[in-house]
């Protein structure tokens, strides 16, 4: 998943000349398992979903540089979702 797909998420859009929220459902769909892929929280079997950065480097969530920043790319999502305080995708 690109971070550009998860920074705009939530954020208003103009669509055929009319604003709109962006919230795709495939996106929506897999927040909880971005979420668990950087908190390490993956169940037995279940495959990661990493996070590719601006640079085009995936953002390894086996460090925890990058594990804070996507967590923290989530947690702004979810404030512009009206989900604060909550983990993303649930």
């Amino acid at each position: 998943m690109h971070a550009s797909a998860i920074e705009r998420l939530g954020s208003e859009i103009e669509v055929s000349e009319r604003g709109q929220r962006y919230m795709p459902a495939n996106l929506l769909s897999v927040l909880q398992k971005i979420d668990a892929t950087y908190r390490g929280t993956l169940k037995s079997g279940e495959y990661e979903i990493p996070v590719v950065g601006w640079s085009g480097h995936l953002l390894d969530p086996k460090k925890a540089h990058a594990c804070e920043e996507a967590l923290d790319m989530l947690r702004q999502a979810d404030d512009r979702l009206g989900r604060s305080g909550r983990r993303a995708g649930s």
